[in-house]
């Protein structure tokens, strides 16, 4: 009886592994193929040869924004969007090290936690997402824009307590 239960949990465990598998990749599947796509279209029109990161922005549009390097071994970041492509090379505007610090001489008690390319409104822009702390104790998220070009701040968003 007990290798009859026994036997019968794994299967059950295994079904469940499997279903839920199943799920996790219906549910991404669409997610995956648009990076896929942007892999290729961003190798296509700006002369990829090597990608570094791929990854999704949601602001006024959707954008997929691709880093990568080119044949001349030169720092490229592709905004793909549904104004078209747009291309700069890395060397063109500030590194996502020189949005950090900035913000950090502004706030020097906010914890960066992510540093991405982005586009707001006309501008393409870093996108700083970072908490700090509340004199109550409590710690609010923040989103802000600081141009690519130059690093001049453009908004700031502040989200609610947590």
């Amino acid at each position: 009886m007990g290798r009859r239960i026994a036997f019968f949990a794994l299967f059950a465990a295994v079904t469940l592994v499997i279903l839920l598998s199943r799920f996790y990749y219906g549910v991404q599947h669409d997610h995956w193929l648009e990076l896929d796509q942007a892999k290729t279209a961003a190798s296509k029109e700006a002369g990829l040869v090597q990608i570094d990161n791929v990854q999704s922005f949601n602001g006024d549009a959707a954008y997929t924004i691709v880093t990568g390097t080119d044949a001349q071994h030169e720092k490229l970041i592709v905004w793909l969007g549904p104004s078209g492509t747009h291309i700069e090379k890395a060397s063109a505007g500030i590194s996502p090290d020189e949005a950090r610090n900035m913000l950090l001489k502004r706030a020097p008690d906010a914890e960066v936690l992510r540093v991405v390319p982005a586009k707001l409104h006309d501008d393409y822009v870093w996108e700083l997402f970072y908490r700090r702390p509340e004199p109550s104790g409590a710690k609010r998220y923040y989103y802000d824009y600081v141009k690519f070009a130059d690093g001049a701040h453009i908004d700031t968003y502040r989200l609610s307590l947590q």
